[in-house]
């Protein structure tokens, strides 16, 4: 039978700094502009580290454009939750967006 780990919380602090890193990085110097060496470098890591939560650069990408976009769905649901007519509806989700964007500048 094959056991499964459970992951820690340690580690699943340090995948969310690296990804908030990651973030701040990309906003700043672009995708192809981060690296992993700065991503290990502001998260003290070892390059070598980083490589222990994701596999590629790619990864991490695919990881903070998978949350965002998790977190707009669920909040829009929420904003639109009873609310009934078209134009609240859209004033809704507009105003939710919005709030997402700069409230996560990053």
């Amino acid at each position: 039978m094959k056991r499964t780990r459970k992951p820690r919380p340690e580690s699943a602090q340090k995948r969310l700094a690296i990804l908030d890193a990651a973030a701040r990085a990309i906003a700043k110097h672009g995708f192809h502009g981060m690296s992993i060496r700065e991503l290990a470098a502001e998260t003290g890591q070892v390059v070598a580290g980083i490589y222990n939560y994701f596999s590629s650069k790619d990864e991490v990408l695919f990881e903070i454009q998978t949350s965002a976009f998790e977190t707009l769905i669920a909040t829009a649901e929420d904003a639109l939750r009873g609310v009934e007519s078209p134009r609240d509806c859209l004033f809704a989700f507009i105003y939710q967006h919005v709030r997402y964007v700069a409230e996560h500048a990053d």
